[in-house]
């Protein structure tokens, strides 16, 4: 992807500051943790979406990850923000790969409770 100044400015302009920033100097080859929580916190994603898209999708998120460090590691950054730093919001934070038991997986599947996503 073009992560120039220029096409970021354009393809990203709904984003924040701080993700505008942390893209233009991304580095391809690398996980990006800090873009990742950026994109996370708050309303970022709803922002990128515009009208009934957005009202209508559920309100989970699965974000792929090359492996089970990089699933751990994005899980205890994004317990360090306010927004999912407590309860019940934490519990909602659950990594899914294939080293987990059976019943632990299957609790993404489960509906969240109202406000938490």
């Amino acid at each position: 992807e073009d992560l120039s100044a220029m096409a970021v400015g354009s393809r990203y302009a709904g984003c924040g500051p701080l993700a505008m920033a942390t893209l233009r100097g991304i580095e391809q080859d690398a996980v990006n943790y800090d873009l990742i929580v950026e994109l996370l916190r708050g309303d970022t994603l709803s922002r990128l979406g515009s009208g009934e898209a957005v009202r209508a999708r559920p309100n989970g998120i699965l974000v792929f990850m090359s492996g089970a460090k990089e699933i751990e590691t994005l899980q205890e950054l994004l317990w360090q923000t306010d927004e999912f730093r407590a309860e019940p919001a934490r519990s909602w934070v659950m990594p899914l790969h294939g080293g987990l038991p059976t019943d632990d997986q299957k609790k993404v599947f489960k509906q969240a409770p109202a406000g938490v996503r």
